[in-house]
């Protein structure tokens, strides 16, 4: 990109964002008083058809593709570690929807232990139930909430990153 749109974009978008409230096109903004921001793509993919789902026969099954992935891996000696990282609107919905903070996806209550993380979730679920070597964030970072007033959220609110304390729980948990 050329010099004059990197130094322009910035300040337009922070233009845009303080007269109309709107944040871009790439991002959804929360509910609540924290007005949260999330990734577009990343709420579409919570609120559109599972990839496993009968509706979406026409893309590759993403469990196929990381078994051939896998057996691909296996042929050369190279052992696949599956760690799916769960997008910010799968751990923090409430944040934005508005919704009670123990509502998970699709209404479940995470408080009980229930897989309320989205389709992410379900096929990280399936490739475990298949035998291959997963990592779950989903529960831990889930769980980890709780802790959020003493100890500060999991992620940025205006990033899709996770903050240091997310990142220190993720590679806890892969390690």
């Amino acid at each position: 990109e050329n010099a004059l749109v990197l130094a322009v974009r910035p300040r337009y978008q922070l233009a845009v964002w303080n007269l109309f409230n709107d944040p871009g096109e790439k991002v959804v903004l929360g509910a609540g008083e924290d007005r949260w921001l999330f990734y577009r793509q990343d709420v579409e993919f919570l609120v559109q058809p599972s990839p496993l789902d009968a509706r979406s026969a026409k893309l590759d099954n993403p469990v196929q593709a990381i078994l051939r992935f896998r057996d691909q891996l296996k042929a050369k000696g190279v052992e696949l570690l599956v760690v799916v990282t769960p997008g910010k609107p799968s751990v923090y919905p409430e944040r934005l929807t508005g919704a009670s903070p123990v509502a998970g996806i699709n209404g479940a209550d995470i408080s009980r232990g229930a897989t309320a993380a989205g389709h992410g979730k379900a096929i990280l679920d399936s490739l475990a139930r298949l035998g291959l070597n997963t990592v779950d964030l989903y529960m831990p970072l889930l769980a980890a909430k709780v802790d959020d007033a003493s100890l500060g959220a999991l992620y940025l609110d205006d990033d899709t990153h996770w903050t240091p304390r997310g990142a220190e729980l993720a590679a806890g948990e892969i390690a």
